[in-house]
């Protein structure tokens, strides 16, 4: 059986600027009468899957947004020198495919030194108030560091919504 989805909300990335600013979009435009959280589908990815994450939940945006300005969440700070950057661009430039560049920037990830899962999986499970995947549609990508492939995570798989937002959210060599 196919779904059809009229609606989508499809939220990006941009860090913690990033779930800041969706977050007081998504409510401004709700008090000026447009319910996006409403959409058939809601899709995101890195910072706009932990947004989407919290939207398609019972959470009010009103919540989210004072969750947010609040400071609510222990956040890590990332950090990125100029060296991982030109690293990162270096990998990720000059292959015929996409898949090669994916794999070569992941394998920066995956020698990157970077806080232990269990520490950055708290920051998640801060970030989102409910922690099961909600009956709306959503669909979080994230990219496999070791063979470059991007999964699509839905409630249809045995992923625990703060693993699948975890996994979108991680940076390859961000220490944060």
């Amino acid at each position: 059986m196919t779904t059809t989805h009229d609606r989508a909300l499809v939220l990006g990335g941009g860090g913690l600027a990033g779930i800041a600013w969706e977050t007081g979009i998504l409510l401004g435009l709700e008090r000026h009468g447009i319910t996006l959280r409403s959409a058939d589908l809601i899709v995101g990815t890195s910072a706009g899957s932990a947004v989407a994450a919290q939207v398609a939940g019972p959470t009010s945006l009103d919540d989210l947004f004072t969750m947010q300005i609040e400071g609510a969440v222990q956040e890590i700070p990332g950090k990125v020198g100029p060296l991982n950057m030109l690293r990162l661009f270096r990998a990720g430039r000059g292959h015929r495919d996409e898949r090669t560049a994916l794999v070569k920037v992941g394998a920066l990830a995956l020698r990157a030194r970077t806080v232990a899962e269990p520490v950055r999986r708290a920051v998640i499970e801060q970030r989102l108030p409910v922690h099961t995947w909600p009956e709306q549609a959503l669909k979080i990508p994230a990219t496999n560091a070791r063979t470059g492939e991007v999964r699509v995570f839905d409630a249809t798989d045995r992923v625990d919504l703060v693993d699948a937002v975890a996994a979108s959210c991680a940076v390859p060599t961000v220490l944060g």
